[in-house]
């Protein structure tokens, strides 16, 4: 629910921001226009569905069942002993996940070197953001986790966990902004494609994605570059 409502305003952000380093003369059509009536629709629409939910007996109904947990947690003979133990384990299952990801990638469309070794099947573009998307969900998990993990462990083992979740936060960051930028290059293929029926140009739109698609390149290079250093690779 609180997607609906903040991605069209990050889109926003992002392509207002490239329309601002645009020449004048490079602008062709109401593009500004387009793209804000598009984005604040849709960020009403979500911000309203959103309210909605958060006045409605779901929402009521978890903060009850919160506040519940919090007074009195059910727990397990586990709950007795010491965390490390525990967390660890819960740790190295989320690095597990996160590489289970990583190496499931689709390959890179554009054939370069400069990829993750790969075992996964399928290709195309779509198949691979989807893919890094995993990525980025599996390392924010870990993060959280190795986090939670190095504020309870012992000196050495708290050290090893701080390194990994940073490790985990540098490809979360990265592979944050390359789906911001998967966001934004559908929304102007769409205004593209619309532009079409409409008359107007579709020029700027072309641009735009065409930036973002160097905005997504870099970001997807720096997760390999942070990938390449994660604590426990080769």
């Amino acid at each position: 629910m609180l997607g609906a409502a903040r991605d069209p305003t990050v889109v926003q952000d992002r392509l207002r921001a490239l329309l601002a380093e645009e020449l004048p003369e490079l602008l062709v059509g109401p593009v500004a226009d387009r793209i804000d009536e598009a984005l604040d629709a849709s960020a009403a629409a979500g911000m309203k569905s959103l309210i909605a939910a958060l006045d409605g007996e779901r929402y009521a109904r978890l903060l009850g069942r919160l506040s519940e947990f919090v007074t009195a947690a059910p727990q397990t003979a586990k709950a007795a002993r010491g965390p490390l133990g525990t967390v660890r384990k819960l740790v190295a299952k989320d690095e597990a996940r996160l590489r289970r990801a990583v190496n499931g990638l689709a390959p890179h469309t554009e054939g370069t070197s400069d990829t993750v070794s790969s075992t996964g099947t399928g290709g195309g573009p779509g198949c691979r953001d989807a893919g890094l998307h995993e990525v980025r969900k599996a390392a924010k998990r870990l993060r959280y986790a190795a986090e939670f993990a190095a504020a309870v462990a012992g000196n050495g083992d708290a050290k090893r966990l701080a390194r990994m979740a940073a490790a985990a936060r540098s490809i979360q960051t990265a592979l944050g902004l390359h789906q911001d930028t998967v966001m934004a290059r559908a929304l102007l293929a769409e205004f593209g494609a619309r532009s079409l029926s409409t008359g107007e140009s579709g020029f700027s739109y072309g641009r735009l994605h065409a930036r973002e698609e160097n905005l997504a390149a870099g970001a997807e290079a720096e997760f390999l570059r942070s990938w390449r250093t994660f604590p426990g690779n080769p």
